[in-house]
């Protein structure tokens, strides 16, 4: 079963949310993950989404995703805590060095989300220490690439941080979601496991990316939770090869030198 663990939810795309669901079933997906981003704070309710049960829609799994950019912050990134026990997954985007070894060391987290559309390259050194280190405690790393769809600059800046990343985790710690709330921009199983050889994903390893590596992540969350925090982790579907859809992602990637 494929997977897609990062579905934005913001004011602008929530009305929208319904057709989106129903265009990752059309191209084959089985499960994803809506994603509520903070900054910061932990929001102060917990999760309310209501998942829809519909053969026209794939299983949603709810996601928390924590901007850290402070260190010294106590973020409450526990599974004993109310507000994260409402989430199926938990994920944190480190914006700093200090941040990434934090989230890599001692975080309670499943995955540790990697922001490639800065103006420059990644924002802090990713080490291969911590990058082991990190996957021995099960967490996943995942790259984006909804941003490089369309925009020249922004693609050769998602490209290459894409690149540097896949070279450390070879595909083996590595998740490739959409993350973007445009329902042009997703793509089909099929055409994300060429974009993760694109990258540098061994070819032998990048099922692993939308499928292994996910079903990994949803289990694992489970197993934090305790069995009885998270409202859909317990429902793990066993890996298998699925109905692939098909979209344009060789065009859009025909002249990378845009």
């Amino acid at each position: 079963m494929y997977y897609d663990l990062n579905v934005p939810v913001t004011p602008e795309t929530e009305p929208h949310l319904p057709r989106i669901l129903a265009r990752y079933k059309a191209l084959g997906y089985g499960a994803v993950a809506v994603n509520y981003t903070v900054h910061g704070k932990l929001p102060r309710a917990p999760c309310t989404y209501q998942r829809t049960d519909s053969p026209t829609v794939p299983h949603q799994y709810t996601r928390l995703t924590v901007v850290l950019s402070d260190p010294q912050q106590n973020y409450g990134l526990n599974s004993a805590n109310e507000i994260v026990r409402s989430y199926d997954l938990l994920a944190v985007q480190p914006t700093t060095e200090r941040c990434f070894q934090m989230a890599c060391q001692s975080l309670d987290i499943d995955i540790i989300s990697i922001d490639l559309t800065a103006d420059s390259r990644i924002a802090f050194p990713v080490r291969h220490g911590l990058v082991r280190e990190a996957a021995r405690r099960g967490i996943m790393f995942e790259v984006c690439y909804g941003a490089s769809i369309g925009d020249g600059a922004m693609r050769k800046r998602v490209l290459g941080g894409a690149m540097f990343l896949s070279r450390i985790c070879r595909g083996r710690s590595m998740l490739v979601s959409c993350g973007t709330g445009d329902i042009a921009g997703i793509r089909a199983p099929h055409d994300v496991r060429n974009w993760a050889e694109l990258v540098g994903v061994p070819a032998d390893h990048s099922r692993r990316c939308t499928v292994d590596n996910a079903a990994l992540v949803v289990k694992r969350a489970g197993e934090r939770a305790g069995g009885g925090g998270a409202r859909g982790a317990a429902i793990v579907a066993i890996p298998g090869e699925g109905d692939e859809g098909r979209t344009h992602f060789t065009r859009d990637y025909i002249d990378l030198a845009v």
